[in-house]
């Protein structure tokens, strides 16, 4: 991958951290550190998840189309297991305020997976543009 293709993941990126970072105070107001704890660890596991999702596509970019698919579906299968795992685990064992957490969790999630989809989309169509014209071999 070229270095000029980072701009996009460290500008999502940024997004999701300010957005994270400006939803931390009114976690804080409302809900003290109690939820500002949950409000934080809902978006870190959102950050890693949309992380692993670009780190699938920058690997996968440049292998088959059978291979470019099974590495992006099957990441996804992955990241979600381990995603309802660390969910489990810190809503049973750290007890962490619940609707703060989930709030904050599909926030901060949907808006990964929006930028997930759309660096993904502009990933395909610089593939797709290195390939030569249909019918052309």
């Amino acid at each position: 991958m070229m270095r000029s293709s980072l701009r996009f993941p460290v500008a999502a990126l940024g997004v999701v951290a300010g957005a994270l970072a400006l939803s931390l105070y009114p976690a804080y107001i409302w809900g003290k550190t109690d939820a500002l704890v949950a409000v934080l660890a809902g978006g870190l596991i959102a950050v890693a998840n949309g992380t692993a999702g670009f780190l699938s596509i920058a690997y996968a970019f440049e292998k088959p189309n059978a291979v470019f698919i099974k590495v992006i579906v099957g990441g996804m299968g992955i990241r979600l297991f381990i995603l309802a795992g660390i969910v489990f685990v810190l809503l049973k064992v750290f007890e962490l305020n619940v609707v703060a957490f989930t709030a904050s969790l599909f926030f901060f999630y949907f808006l990964a997976a929006l930028i997930e989809i759309v660096f993904m989309n502009r990933t395909a169509a610089a593939r797709n543009s290195a390939a030569p014209p249909a019918g052309i071999h």
